[in-house]
Order: structure tokens, then C-alpha cells, then sequence
């Protein structure tokens, strides 16, 4: 059976939406708080608010959107309310920026709970509606549509934030209300999961499956999502505070050092497709562990490196490698479960990830205060890579066991 190209890049819309969106909020909302704010501390824990809400909101509705059920499906509901709504909050956050402190927290946290509401079931339509063999090649077809989301809010973000720092969030507000549209208009998913064996369960609730993480035979699932976690933190803290270490370290402006993210982007769309075959070629773990390794190098070597005009190219190899690890993570993670638990599992992948990327920018944000500079921000990012990339090998995969059978045994 074929990839279905032109359904995966209507899917893939909802994944370009998003990643615009953070794309505009990691590069341009840090220095919103930075106006407030004094400690680096505290502007990473702000930060953090997104990937808090990741790990304890949205979980719950990806597995609530497993239980689902309407004449639009299990996922669509979500979407077609959830992103329209965010629009208005993405429209809305500079203006509360210009309000003060408490209106600027208020817009962050309300747009971030919109955001969850919606975000996973984004995700989960891709293994609903794409066999196991082909969701590596699926994922790095959709991950290329963020990837050109992010070089463009790189890019024309950058413009739009020197006429004004509402234009770049206002253009995404837009976004999202024509994504909506397409998925109203064009995407349509089964009512049930593909037909599985007739004694698996009906899909388990968030909470008895993360259990179950932790009791043979899924205690090697625990590990890889506890690897996920540790390079989560690293490349959260990386992202997060990348801006704003150039500025410092390098004098680069903050718009033009988010400008130059768009490298990043720029080559992590181009390897997003070969990634995708790559890890169903290579397996998934074997790539993801490739792309762990020379993200911890390239750190290094941006740590080291004797001239600014270097920059680029170390941008360039991040993409690289970003791609052989994002691409392959998350159907790595669903391959451990059946198609009754796609919503659950996905959950489960933001709870480690979420955690990781709440906590990721405020441990950065502590050590700079502590060294009293943001210089030591990439040798942390390799070396959450390096202990990623461990776990990683020392990680086998075991065939996926429904939670109910596990009970049962």
C-alpha cells in the first residue's frame, strides 16, 4: 500500500499551523517578559508554562479523544473548536503585552490551555489514518510541513516583528482560521480504529496505562520515554533561550538571531522525508540515536567554535539532526501500543516531553543566574543529547501489550 501524499499533507496543515505559532512565541514572548522581569529564572519558568500544560492537560485529552465518539469522528471535534478559539487568544497576546505584566500572563496561560485542547488530537489523526509500516514516512512528510512553518515564521516573522511585535502573532492568528477551514472542509476520519483483534480491550483511561509504564512487560517502554524526556530538556532549553544567548554571547539582535533559526528549519525540512525512510530503513532507535549523537557534537562545537560566521553551519547540522531523532520519536512511541490506545500513548508522549520542556528553560534559566551569563546553555544541550542517546541503545523494544491483557495476566 502507498503513503496516501495528498491526505498526510492536509494533515500536515495542522502541524504547519502549530509550529508557526511556536515558532513566534519561543522567539519574540521571552523578550515580552524580559520587559518585566529581571531574573532569567523566572522568564524560563513563565515559559514553561506551555510544557506544564503538556504534561498535566493535554494527556487527558488525548486519551479522553480515544473514547470519543461522533458523526465527525474523535478528533475532529477538538480541532474544529479548540483552533478557531486560539486564534482569538494568538490575536490577543500582544495586545496584552501592551496592557501590562498581568494581562501578558493572563493571554499566555489562556491561548496555552486552547492550545492543548486541540494539539493532540492534531497528532493522533496521523496514525489513525495511516498504517504502522508507513507512519515514519507519514511523520516526516508532516514534520516537513512544520519545518516550512518554522522557516517562514523565522523569516517573515523576523519583518513583521520590526514593523511591530503584534504582526507576527496577528499573521498566525489568520493561520489558524484557514486551517481550520481545510480540516472542516477536507479531512474526514474513520468513526472507529482499523480493525484489530477482537479480544483486545476497549481503549484504557490515561492514568492505568502510565501504571503500567512501570510493571513488566512495558518497563522498557518507561525507558524510552524517559530518553525522550532527558533530550527534550536539552532541546527545550536550546530553543527556548537560543535568542537571547546570541544577543549576550554574540550581539546579534533578538529578531535577527530568530531570524537565523530559519537555518534550522531550513534543513530539517529537507531531511524530514529522508528521515522518515531513513528510520524505517535503519529502525527508528538506530536513527534517533544517530541524530542524538551529532546534535551533542554540533552543541559542542557551537560552544567552541572560534567565529560567528560558523554559526549557520552548526544551525544547518542541528536541523540535521533534529529530524533523525523528531521524525522517528513519536511513531516510535505509538508502535508500542494498539490502535485502540494511539490517543492515550500520544498523551503519554507529552507527559514525558511536557515534563521535560517545563522544567528544561528554568534549569537553564537557574544555571545562568548562578554563572551569572547564558554561555553555558549549549554545553547542557549536549549533554542531555549524550544521555539521551544512552538510554537510547540501552533501550529494546518489546511488542506492544494492551493494558487490559496485562491486568488479565
Amino acid at each position: 500500500m502507498r503513503l496516501a501524499w495528498g491526505r498526510t499533507l492536509l494533515l500536515g496543515t495542522g502541524f504547519f499551523a502549530v509550529s508557526v505559532i511556536a515558532s513566534f512565541y519561543d522567539s519574540y514572548v521571552p523578550k515580552f517578559y524580559e520587559g518585566f522581569l529581571q531574573s532569567s529564572a523566572l522568564v524560563g519558568l513563565v515559559m514553561g508554562i506551555d510544557n506544564l500544560l503538556a504534561w498535566t492537560v493535554q494527556p487527558f485529552i488525548s486519551s479522553l479523544s480515544d473514547r470519543t465518539q461522533t458523526r465527525l469522528g474523535r478528533r475532529l471535534p477538538f480541532i474544529l473548536v479548540g483552533m478557531p478559539i486560539a486564534a482569538i487568544l494568538v490575536f490577543l497576546l500582544p495586545l496584552g503585552r501592551e496592557l501590562g505584566l498581568w494581562p501578558l500572563l493572563a493571554a499566555t496561560v489562556l491561548l496555552n490551555l486552547c492550545l492543548v485542547s486541540f494539539r493532540s488530537p492534531v497528532i493522533a489523526l496521523m496514525p489513525d489514518l495511516t498504517p504502522q509500516e508507513q507512519r515514519s514516512q507519514a511523520n516526516g512528510l508532516i514534520n516537513l510541513m512544520g519545518g516550512v512553518g518554522s522557516v517562514m515564521a523565522a523569516l517573515l516573522g523576523s519583518r513583521l516583528y520590526g514593523l511591530s511585535p503584534r504582526y507576527p502573532f496577528w499573521f498566525g492568528a489568520a493561520i489558524f482560521l484557514v486551517v481550520t477551514f481545510i480540516f472542516a472542509r477536507w479531512i474526514r476520519e474513520p468513526k472507529q480504529p482499523e480493525p484489530v483483534d477482537s479480544d483486545e480491550p476497549k481503549p484504557a483511561a490515561l492514568l492505568p496505562t502510565l501504571g503500567a509504564l512501570f510493571r513488566e512487560p512495558r518497563r522498557m517502554g518507561l525507558m524510552l520515554f524517559v530518553a525522550m524526556a532527558v533530550y527534550m530538556t536539552g532541546y527545550q532549553a536550546v530553543n527556548t533561550w537560543f535568542t537571547l544567548w546570541s544577543e549576550q554571547q554574540l550581539g546579534i539582535p533578538v529578531n535577527e538571531a530568530a531570524s537565523k533559526l530559519s537555518i534550522v528549519g531550513l534543513a530539517f525540512i529537507l531531511m524530514a522525508v529522508p528521515a522518515g525512510f531513513l528510520g524505517a530503513r535503519l529502525g527508528r532507535r538506530l536513527t534517533m540515536a544517530l541524530g542524538l549523537g551529532s546534535m551533542a557534537l554540533v552543541f559542542l562545537g557551537i560552544q567552541f567554535m572560534g567565529n560567528a560566521s560558523n554559526l549557520p553551519l552548526f544551525l544547518g547540522a542541528t536541523g540535521i539532526g533534529w529530524a533523525l531523532v523528531n521524525i522517528n520519536a513519536y511513531p516510535l512511541a505509538v508502535s508500542l501500543c494498539g490502535p485502540s490506545e494511539t490517543g492515550t500513548y500520544t498523551g503519554l508522549y507529552y507527559i514525558f516531553t511536557g515534563i521535560a520542556g517545563t522544567f528544561g528553560p528554568g534549569i537553564a534559566g537557574q544555571v545562568f543566574d548562578l554563572a551569572g551569563s547564558k554561555q553555558p546553555l549549549f554545553p547542557l544541550g549536549a549533554a542531555a543529547m549524550g544521555l539521551a542517546m544512552l538510554l537510547l541503545l540501552l533501550w529494546r523494544e518489546r511488542p506492544a501489550v494492551s493494558v487490559g491483557l496485562l491486568k488479565a495476566s
